[in-house]
């Protein structure tokens, strides 16, 4: 499998809008449904197994001006990008 992304989004989110989005996300996990992302061509489906590494990491911007939060998920794909 290829290191190209499969899909990127840049947006701007209420608090509520991003609180909806997470839901959305943990509900799908929580249930045991894919993720899916996009629509049309851009649209990606990704099967996560019951098991996964997650990094969760907070830290200003190297000028102080504004905060990221980045949490990441990670898991095991054979060569096709199928779940192991």
């Amino acid at each position: 499998m290829s290191h190209r992304k499969l899909y990127e989004e840049h947006t701007t989110l209420t608090r509520g809008e991003l609180a909806a989005e997470l839901h959305r996300l943990a509900n799908r996990l929580e249930t045991g449904r894919d993720l899916d992302y996009g629509t049309g061509d851009a649209e990606i489906t990704l099967t996560v197994p019951h098991q996964i590494h997650r990094e969760f990491e907070i830290k200003p911007s190297k000028n102080g001006t504004t905060m990221k939060v980045d949490i990441e998920f990670q898991w095991p794909v054979s060569p096709d990008g199928q779940v192991r």
